[in-house]
């Protein structure tokens, strides 16, 4: 057979497959959307079990918040834990945008989450995220996020071309993370110690806690404390109500752990300054959820002065998870001095920011 024979016979059979592949994806799309249908009746049930025997593969990521670093919600046991109380009080929508096959065979889908409280308060996310794979006959979502700006990101790497080979890297040695790095979120915030289970990122982070409750002084103790063994003991204190004893009691979360969860909630209270090039970012790390938080003093010392214009002013305020910059002269030494206003139980302390030699 000739090469121009052999090229027309393989056109004729891509041309003779190309309606059998169109129905079966479009046999697969209807497939994904009863899938997304059934989770969502599964879900309005208010029955959390229920819904992830319907949706949920055993493996599956499933998130609410950008959990592309810590990879904490991985599985059928930290998402129940997750979304437990969320099916057993709201009710919720998904609205497919699109539907789209992936070169592994699985699914992809751009999705409009409405979640419903039955105080009438609706949360939207758009666009969330769902990738889903068939387990046995039926199909399953295996990867959710409702963050908006995570889902967004990896929407975008779909339509991303595939990056250019390049050559094989010497591997850099691994590089211990330090136990305790003021004004950062460690891991150990976030994961889970204890039987049951108990997560600092979970007690501590609930919305619109009175200052006289126990969780609500949690942050003010633990910044409060001065090493990991202090927050250890402050935690199974009878003033906190031993709340976290079931978890600091873990031998897994060491001292080390505390005392870096110890600087987070230095931060939480107090703000964080991120010194630039040319730069101080004031920062309020604290959950967007929180009411945002007034800059009440701001002051250079050394003998430089604060150049008019700048982002940050006394009077500020700044919402969770945001933050503020003040450019810096080129004849600033000694220090940038700032305080945050009191609130929500949290007596915030000045913040001194070391700068120049």
């Amino acid at each position: 057979m000739t090469k121009r024979l052999s090229a027309a016979v393989l056109a004729v059979a891509i041309h003779a497959a190309m309606p059998a592949a169109r129905a079966q994806n479009r046999a697969d799309e209807a497939g994904v959307r009863a899938a997304l249908a059934a989770c969502v009746a599964a879900w309005n049930r208010r029955q959390p079990q229920a819904f992830a025997d319907t949706c949920l593969t055993d493996d599956i990521w499933f998130s609410e918040a950008d959990d592309s670093f810590y990879k904490r919600f991985r599985g059928r046991a930290a998402v129940l834990g997750l979304i437990d109380d969320g099916v057993r009080s709201t009710t919720l929508s998904w609205e497919v945008a699109w539907i789209r096959p992936q070169p592994d065979g699985t699914m992809a889908a751009r999705l409009k989450q409405q979640v419903d409280t039955a105080s009438g308060k609706r949360f939207s996310s758009d666009p969330s995220f769902a990738r889903l794979r068939r387990q046995g006959n039926d199909w399953k979502v295996y990867f959710f996020t409702s963050h908006e700006r995570w889902a967004m990101a990896l929407i975008t790497a779909l339509d991303a071309p595939p990056p250019a080979a390049s050559a094989p890297q010497t591997p850099r040695p691994a590089i211990a993370q330090a136990p305790a790095i003021p004004g950062t979120e460690p891991a150990a915030y976030a994961a889970r110690f204890g039987s049951p289970p108990y997560s600092c990122a979970y007690c501590h982070g609930l919305p619109n806690q009175r200052e006289d409750s126990k969780r609500g002084r949690i942050v003010a103790v633990a910044a409060a404390a001065a090493d990991g063994a202090a927050v250890r003991r402050a935690m199974g204190d009878a003033h906190l109500g031993g709340i976290l004893r079931p978890g600091t009691d873990e031998p897994t979360l060491t001292d080390a752990h505390l005392d870096a969860i110890r600087l987070w909630m230095r931060s939480l209270r107090d703000g964080r300054a991120e010194l630039l090039q040319g730069v101080v970012k004031i920062h309020n790390p604290r959950s967007p959820r929180d009411e945002p938080v007034r800059i009440i003093a701001l002051r250079a010392e050394g003998g430089w002065k604060l150049p008019r214009g700048t982002g940050c002013v006394v009077g500020k305020a700044l919402a969770g998870g945001a933050h503020c910059e003040v450019r810096l002269p080129a004849d600033a030494r000694g220090a940038l001095v700032f305080q945050l206003r009191r609130s929500n139980g949290l007596d915030p302390q000045p913040v001194r920011v070391e700068i120049g030699s």
